[in-house]
Formats: C-alpha cells, structure tokens, sequence
C-alpha cells in the first residue's frame, strides 16, 4: 500500500513539472511577436496594375512583357472612334488633337482604380508627348498619392516629354524614371526591361 501511495505521489509531482515546463514555453513567446503577426495578416496587399494605349501593337507587346515579369493586373486604354490606320493620316490628326487640347473619348475601364498603389503607364510617342488616349485617362482619374511608372514605344525620340507631360496632369502623384523602348526593338527588349524594373518596382 506504501509502494502504491509513494508512486502515486511521484506521477504527481511528474505531471505538475511537465504542467510547469508548458507554461513557461508558452510565457517565453514575446506577446508583441503575436501582435505583429496579426497586423501583417490584416493589412492588404498592395496592387499592380499595367495600364496601356497601343495604336500598332508595340505598345501591347511591351506591356504583355512587364505583365509576365511583374504579375500585375493589366487593362488597353481604348478609344469610342478609332484611330486611322494610315500613318499620315493618323499623325495629322494626332498633331491636330494635341494642339488643340482635344481629349479623345474612352471606353469606360472595367476596374476601380483606388485599389491599385502602383500603375505602369503604356503609350506610343505621338509628336514627342504621350498619345491623346492616355491624357484623357490621367485627366479623368484622381491619382494624387499613386506611384505611376511609365513605359513607351517610339521611332527614334526616347521618352521625350512623357515624364513632364505626365507629371503636369498628375502634379500629386509619385512619377518614377520611364522605359523608352524603340519600336523595332520591342521583342528583344527583355534584358532593358529587366534592368529597369529592378530599379523602379523590385529595388
């Protein structure tokens, strides 16, 4: 009975010393620990989206490109009438636009643009400037806070005035440094876009 009653009391004391150990494990974890983690989990993402105007498909092309590198959402400025497809045709009537302060009419964008942090900016250069599509959109949308990046295609005048033109329609937005892509050079343009998103978005 002795022997019964002493191992009994032992299982006991072993049971509130494993008891005890537990609740010094649990105390040892730092409560801000626990706190932080719950603030990460409650605080949202941040959005990506690449936003585009392209007359010839180059401008697509380099978009689709830093789509795949960026995994962002991704959205083509279109315009209600078209735009001739004819080249004389069309810088004519793009010159005519930009001197007037015309503002081409949009096709209504199937997104709320107060999710996204960071939108990529797509257009051609139309006479040193961005193409009259992408100025009505900036116009029409508040984007005071975001940071816009640009991106553009051209026959032989890098970003031109794309950067200033940009900044005067948004004054209070965060303009980033812009990629000027050479249209013939779109496709193997893979290595400039690198460099550039390390430096405006990944860095």
């Amino acid at each position: 009975m002795k022997k019964i009653t002493t191992f009994s009391l032992l299982l006991i004391v072993a049971l509130l010393l494993v008891g005890c150990g537990s609740t010094s494990a649990r105390q040892q974890t730092p409560p801000e620990a626990t706190s932080t983690n719950k603030a990460q989990a409650a605080a949202p993402a941040k959005k990506t989206l690449i936003l585009y105007y392209s007359h010839t498909g180059n401008t697509r092309e380099l978009a689709e490109q830093i789509r795949q590198k960026t995994g962002a959402d991704i959205v083509e400025i279109r315009t209600v009438r078209p735009y001739p497809t004819v080249y004389n045709e069309l810088t004519e009537q793009a010159k005519r636009e930009q001197n007037s302060g015309f503002r081409p009419p949009i096709q209504p964008l199937n997104i709320n643009i107060a999710e996204y942090d960071t939108i990529f900016i797509g257009s051609p250069i139309w006479w040193s400037t961005i193409a009259t599509p992408v100025t009505t959109f900036l116009s029409e949308q508040n984007m005071a806070g975001k940071t816009l990046i640009p991106f553009v295609t051209h026959g032989g005048s890098g970003l031109a005035r794309t950067v200033n033109a940009i900044k005067e329609l948004v004054p209070q937005a965060n303009v980033r440094d812009g990629l000027a892509i050479r249209s013939s050079n779109v496709k193997s343009a893979q290595k400039d876009i690198d460099s550039w998103l390390y430096q405006v978005y990944f860095k």
